[in-house]
């Protein structure tokens, strides 16, 4: 091997960009979920992934012979695809010969190159041509590809008769049809959403109402365990022609038969799927292969030619190629649907000609629609480049056990991975997103930091825009994706089930479009989160109960990781592969319940270019400081020697000595291509807990980047002013209950402008406001404090009247267009703490912030004007003030609260009312159709 060939034998780890579209198979589940279960073989990208192409041809075929050659071809994918799949890249394992195809005797041939792949798996001594050293090989065999009768001879399952899908197997719905003599499958409709429309159109399909959901596919390991003691003989018995009309005889009277007894027989007759099975396929010798999510594929372009031309004749009604004749209208007949194309009877034995369908055309006709179609294909391909598009996601979110600090944790998780899948758009797609909750708590998913312009009805926050999604339920959010680019995310915004129901939501520009900033080699999500080796809703339920703080969390983690420095974590540490002398874009998102964190990176710098999905000016800085609902965006560029260096993320504590909090560290590691294994990270000097300067100093001195992408001018001119206080509260102990909360006989409460905020329960605030129905909320908000006093004084405390916040649903009316400008103030009442406060639907204007008290006179002469920072959640800072200004230029119904989980569910929390515009497209839609009901 070249050492050219030795290099591109890396491409799919070193040269794929990595940017969430599904460019090579190193993008798709299979091969990541492949490389999660074994890390020691991905950890390596010189070991080999391989695909086994099999099927059959007659290379005697212009001489009317019959024959059937079987070529296997291996095909090594860590080639990048224009050169995997020259020939020249082909491995021709074998060539199997002879007059008929080998069927499910294929594994006899198959046996030395299983035994040759086993061995590979183990190892093999080989010399690296690039690197010129010894090291240790491995291959591993990912899947097949072939056509669908080639599928059954390979994985064992037949793909003809009753039971022909593999996917489906046991529960595959078919209808054996008198006239046509052949099986057809009709229950495709069991596979589409809950509520699509085609699921109960009765007439375009069988008749019937389609309520089944889609049938659960059987693992590798289910088909290992129930195949264990299979017995299956291999060989050929050579029948008599007599023998063979016979049995095909039998096999169309037994065809009948099973249709006949399908009418009267119940579900429970079907067979098991155990005995479905032909024979246990040679590949699960291979001892990974029972742990694939995908063993085998088909041959789509094979498959999509057939079709097409079925497709084609039927649609021209072209003689011999269409599939719509006499035997198939009588099978209608037969099954009762399709009136309209039965055939009319003359006598009792013969049928009139066919009435042409309403699918056919004529020759000529075909031809214009052809050329119709063509010349619209042409015109699109040229509008495609600035095109937006719809990104579709299904999101089930259900139980999922891991192993984590020791322990087996049953958690709410999004498809089955933590943290949930990373949602990738451009600017101006619309995404649509259907969540189906498996889980057995209510449900709602925040789309943090969206504008969801004229679509509040998907902003998520359980009983402000919806009533939650119940268990067994469903809902659909749809929205478009207007003048924003950036790291947002996406999370859950009912309990605290957000602490493991997150995921990232990446905005690129449009195409065409480019950051306005050079370009980086790769995009890397940086998901900071927390573990509780508890069930977070049962942690929430009991603080509130009591009147307390929530038990705080066991660990931090990187992208849902909690690194080496906690016990049973040695092997569960992030792990972020790098080049030397590339620049990365670090999407980094605080997804931590209730911990504003630090982070670093060991002897590397960092830009910053974003924040909260707006560009600012390149802010150099050797640490992170993010709050819970932030999100930074910074460019690592990789200028060290090669080596090893941790990434590390612990709490910056703001109200140290007063509020207890995790003071562990998670940390992951950044490995250098060419590292040694045996090479030492080196860890980062990482903030002290209680290091306000270092987090203010990275807070304030960032600003945004003028006419930059989506940038809007502060407005100067304010409409409605707003003085809020933030901050904790007390709650009288309600009579016959036991209380734990800071004073004697109270519960712990918080709230703004002595206001504690409740949310409704009857009906979501927003169908309130649409719907004008009274007694849900009032607009009674105050825009000041009720009493003015020394708001960061500790000496209030002694003040006990002042600690109490009536509780209450309190929220703002603003006019459309009106431009709000409100001063943050921090107490320190109970606790003197940063709080991130988030605002729905907007995006605002961080005029200044500062320590103490705000003082009008003074304070606004240092309002930046020019460029101050553009945010959706501000972390005000402790002991002090921030002011923020944003144009109401959204109607709808936008929550306000602080981002620390456990203060949002005592009331720190407010909302606005935003009027419909004078236009339509200024004025908010009816909620949809599938808007969950309380």
């Amino acid at each position: 091997m070249s050492s050219k060939t030795a290099e591109s034998m890396k491409w799919h780890h070193d040269g794929r960009t990595d940017d969430g579209l599904f460019w090579h198979p190193a993008d798709c589940l299979a091969w990541k979920s492949f490389e999660q279960k074994y890390p020691g073989f991905a950890g390596d990208p010189r070991n080999v992934r391989l695909g086994l192409a099999s099927d059959g041809f007659n290379p005697f075929k212009i001489m009317s012979t019959s024959y059937s050659t079987w070529p296997v071809v291996l095909v090594p994918y860590n080639l990048p695809p224009w050169i995997c799949m020259k020939q020249s890249s082909f491995i021709l394992s074998m060539i199997i010969p002879g007059e008929k195809s080998p069927g499910n005797d294929i594994d006899i041939y198959l046996q030395p190159l299983i035994e040759e792949l086993k061995q590979l798996w183990a190892d093999v001594q080989t010399f690296d041509v690039l690197k010129k050293e010894n090291f240790n090989l491995r291959a591993s065999l990912l899947w097949t590809i072939n056509d669908f009768p080639a599928y059954a001879n390979l994985c064992g399952w037949s793909t003809k008769g009753r039971y022909a899908c593999p996917c489906c197997a046991a529960e595959t719905c078919s209808m054996w049809l008198y006239n046509g003599k052949k099986f057809s499958y009709m229950g495709h409709r069991r596979w589409l959403d809950e509520n699509h429309r085609f699921r109960y159109d009765k007439n375009l399909f069988d008749g019937a109402e389609e309520f089944r959901s889609a049938p659960e596919q059987t693992t590798g390991s289910d088909i290992f365990s129930m195949l264990r003691q299979m017995k299956f003989t291999y060989g050929k018995m050579i029948e008599s022609s007599n023998m063979r009309s016979k049995k095909k005889m039998k096999e169309v009277n037994d065809r009948a038969s099973d249709q006949f007894n399908d009418d009267e027989s119940d579900e429970e007759d079907d067979p098991r799927e155990a005995e479905l099975w032909k024979k246990r396929s040679i590949f699960f010798k291979l001892p990974y292969w029972k742990h694939h999510i995908l063993r085998h594929n088909l041959d789509v372009m094979h498959i999509e030619k057939n079709v097409c031309e079925n497709i084609i004749g039927t649609i021209l009604n072209v003689d011999t190629k269409s599939k719509d004749n006499l035997q198939s209208r009588l099978d209608l007949v037969d099954i009762g649907i399709r009136h309209d194309l039965h055939p009319h009877i003359n006598s009792p034995s013969l049928f009139s000609s066919l009435l042409v369908g309403i699918f056919s055309l004529s020759l000529e006709m075909g031809r214009l629609v052809f050329l119709f179609s063509f010349s619209l294909l042409l015109l699109s391909a040229a509008s495609t480049a600035s095109a937006a598009r719809i990104v579709e996601h299904t999101f089930n979110v259900q139980n999922l056990t891991l192993n984590r600090l020791c322990n087996r944790h049953v958690i709410t998780a999004v498809n089955g991975s933590l943290p949930g899948p990373t949602i990738r758009v451009q600017e101006g797609d619309t995404l649509i997103v259907h969540v189906f909750n498996k889980s057995p708590y209510n449900l709602t998913i925040h789309w943090h930091g969206i504008f969801q312009i004229l679509s509040g009805w998907a902003d998520g926050p359980n009983m402000m825009t919806q009533c939650p999604i119940r268990p067994g339920n469903k809902y659909t959010y749809k929205f478009k994706i207007i003048k924003q680019e950036g790291t947002l995310w996406w999370h859950a915004h009912a309990s605290d089930l957000r602490a493991t129901v997150y995921g990232a939501l990446i905005i690129r520009p449009r195409t065409g479009k480019s950051y306005p900033f050079p370009k980086p080699y790769r995009e890397v999500p940086i998901l900071l989160g927390e573990w509780w080796n508890a069930n977070v809703v049962d942690i929430q339920n009991e603080a509130l109960a009591l009147g307390r703080g929530p038990n705080i969390s066991d660990a931090y983690t990187i992208n849902g990781w909690p690194g080496d420095l906690y016990p049973c974590s040695g092997n569960q540490m992030y792990k972020l592969k790098v080049k030397q002398g590339k620049t990365y874009l670090l999407r980094i998102i605080n997804a931590a319940l209730d911990n504003q964190l630090f982070y670093k990176i060991a002897n590397h710098k960092m830009t910053v270019v974003a924040v909260d999905a707006c560009y600012t000016k390149p802010y150099a800085t050797d640490v992170v400081v993010i709050a819970p609902g932030q999100t930074v965006d910074v460019l690592l560029t990789t200028d060290q020697s090669i080596g090893s260096y941790y990434m590390a993320a612990r709490a910056y504590a703001s109200a140290f000595g007063a509020v207890q909090f995790d003071n562990t560290t998670t940390r992951g590691v950044i490995v250098y291509e060419g590292a040694p294994s045996s090479t030492t990270p080196l860890m980062p000097v990482l903030p002290a807990y209680n290091d306000t300067p270092t987090a203010f100093k990275f807070y304030s001195n960032l600003t945004v980047l003028v006419s930059g992408p989506h940038w809007d001018p502060v407005p100067i001119k304010v409409d409605y002013k707003m003085f809020v206080t933030i901050g904790l509260e007390l709650q009288v102990c309600p009579a016959n209950t036991t209380c734990q909360g800071p004073v004697n006989g109270t519960k712990l409460s918080a709230g703004m402008n002595n206001q504690s905020f409740v949310f409704p329960t009857g009906l979501s605030m927003l169908q309130a406001f649409f719907f004008n129905v009274g007694g849900v909320y009032t607009t009674d908000f105050p825009a000041k404090p009720p009493l003015r006093f020394d708001y960061t004084n500790a000496s209030i405390n002694n003040n006990l009247p002042l600690l109490f916040a009536p509780k209450g649903t309190k929220v703002t009316k603003l006019k459309f267009n009106t431009t709000v400008e409100m001063v943050l103030q921090n107490t320190a009442i109970l606790a003197v703490e940063n709080h991130p406060m988030h605002l729905h639907g907007f995006d605002f204007h961080v005029m200044a912030q500062g320590f103490g008290n705000y003082n009008p006179a003074t304070d606004s002469n240092k309002f930046n004007l020019f460029d101050p920072q553009m945010r959706n959640t501000i972390a005000v800072p402790v002991g002090g003030w921030a002011v923020i200004r944003f144009k109401a230029n959204n109607p709808g119904v936008w929550l306000m609260h602080c981002h620390l989980d456990s203060h949002l569910s005592i009331g720190l929390a407010t909302a606005f009312i935003v009027e419909n515009g004078p236009t339509p497209e200024t004025t908010l839609p009816p909620p949809p159709a599938d808007l969950p009901q309380c």
